[in-house]
């Protein structure tokens, strides 16, 4: 039976929070920056707000289906939910929803959560929920009225339930990878601050990061990027893009150089290329210090770079932000943790690239399952 989006569908916006309502501590709030992948990642310097009784309408919890309303999200049409995992540097259960972001809420008794979440992917995925926006190039917005008047062709609820079903025991595999190597990065961050940044008993050197490091930019334009490129094209969004081109292979740390998501720190262990703002760091010597390295860089320089040393409408880091960030050095635990980091992030890797399949296999089968191409009449779950 088809229906209009807004007669089965509410459309709860965000709040427009005051600064006054904001200080260090309280719960972290989702911005449209938040939105990445279908999952909400909050950012170790993510904005929080002070908990209030009178903003408890603007809570948002695990599971709720959100859409950006205003930005580059809209612009490419990828509208992102939280699909029900405690995201990166987020281990609460509930957030504030911010302004020009809004909570759909489903009749249940008509379409199942899931099936509606899975729904709005596919649709933004061939454009025609983005096709809605209108403004600039650089600031799309669109309006829920204008969502709420999309037509959706629903079967019936067991069947609704069992498209969903297969998709989401799929996606919680890749969730729980997602746990499993935020759980890594945790022990690698937690060895490092024991056995280096808070060990006063063992004596160290103070060096330089370019002491250890060959540090560089790429060379490339962000549209020099591939769709189905072979390798992975780092930019200074959060997500990399693809390319055929290469211009390292091995282990290295990527920090986003400019923009609004400056400082942020990566590690990636194979060919990839860069664009010209971000910048790759190698090891000049042959060791594993790279990968110590990462936890300093992630834990310590990660926190004093990010949002930028210089600029104001578009914050940016220079060469020495990085090159000259102090690193306490002892030869024998350097040997020691870098081997045992290299082994937690060889198991990180591994869970991505099944993440990565597993994605792949998801991508594949929703717009069959959406479009009824699969016969599910006959299939028990």
């Amino acid at each position: 039976m088809e229906y209009r989006l807004k007669d089965i569908v509410s459309f709860k916006p965000g709040y427009a929070f005051k600064t006054a309502q904001m200080g260090e501590e309280g719960i972290n709030l989702i911005k449209i920056k938040s939105l990445k992948n279908n999952i909400i990642i909050f950012e170790n310097n993510n904005t929080k707000v002070k908990e209030n009784e009178s903003l408890k309408d603007y809570l948002i919890y695990k599971n709720d289906i959100l859409m950006a309303l205003t930005g580059d999200p809209v612009n490419k049409g990828s509208y992102e939910t939280w699909v029900g995992r405690t995201s990166r540097y987020m281990y609460d259960n509930c957030a504030y929803l911010n302004q020009r972001i809004c909570k759909l809420i489903p009749n249940e008794q008509i379409i199942n959560k899931s099936y509606l979440y899975y729904w709005l992917i596919q649709h933004n995925k061939t454009y025609e929920i983005a096709s809605l926006c209108h403004g600039s190039a650089n600031q799309a917005n669109i309006s829920h009225k204008d969502i709420g008047e999309l037509r959706i062709d629903l079967p019936d609820l067991k069947l609704q339930t069992k498209t969903a079903n297969i998709l989401d025991d799929i996606n919680k595999k890749i969730e729980l990878n997602n746990q499993i190597n935020d759980n890594l990065l945790n022990l690698i961050q937690s060895l490092y601050i024991e056995k280096i940044k808070n060990n006063n008993d063992d004596i160290f050197e103070e060096k330089t990061l370019d002491e250890f490091c060959n540090i560089f930019t790429g060379k490339k334009n962000a549209n020099a990027s591939v769709d189905n490129g072979q390798y992975k094209f780092f930019t200074c969004a959060p997500e990399p893009l693809n390319i055929n081109t290469y211009i390292y292979d091995g282990p290295a740390i990527i920090v986003a150089g400019n923009g609004a998501y400056t400082g942020r720190t990566t590690f990636f262990n194979g060919k990839f290329d860069l664009y010209q703002r971000t910048y790759g760091i190698t090891t000049l010597e042959d060791n594993d210090y790279i990968y110590l390295l990462y936890a300093m860089v992630y834990n310590d320089l990660q926190n004093d770079i990010m949002g930028g040393t210089h600029g104001s409408a578009i914050p940016y880091i220079v060469f020495n932000d990085i090159a000259k960030f102090k690193v306490k050095y002892n030869e024998n635990i350097f040997k020691t943790l870098s081997n045992q980091i290299k082994s937690l992030l060889i198991k990180i890797k591994s869970n991505e690239l099944e993440n990565e399949s597993l994605i792949q296999l998801r991508d594949t089968l929703l717009p069959k399952l959406m479009n009824g191409e699969i016969d599910l009449d006959k299939v028990e779950i």
